[in-house]
């Protein structure tokens, strides 16, 4: 009895979450021209200009090499400080290189 009813469960929660699962599995969205140039950018300051710095501050780093200006609109005259949380700044940077680039 204990064997079906575990059994049960088990098939339940499979129909149950079988979307969830299969969402997870999509393809991820091709980045553009101007998204594939920032990528490139930040991989190149970061093997370069920026090597000498750990991870947190090697961001800031090729951010405002990359672009000055989204990066006083973005973080500010001073940049974020040790700890930051960032939120969806990292976004907020692409959009405004993304504005930039094409002008809009």
């Amino acid at each position: 009895m204990i064997y079906r009813l575990t059994l049960l469960i088990i098939l339940t929660l499979t129909i149950f979450f079988q979307p969830a699962l299969l969402k997870g599995s999509k393809k991820k969205k091709s980045l553009s021209p101007v998204e594939k140039k920032l990528k490139n950018l930040k991989e190149e300051y970061r093997k370069t200009k920026c090597a000498h710095l750990g991870d947190e501050m090697a961001s800031q780093c090729y951010y405002y090499y990359i672009s000055p200006h989204c990066f006083k609109q973005v973080f500010g005259e001073t940049g974020v400080e040790w700890g930051e949380f960032l939120g969806n700044k990292d976004q907020d940077y692409t959009d405004c290189y993304k504005k930039i680039q094409t002008g809009k």
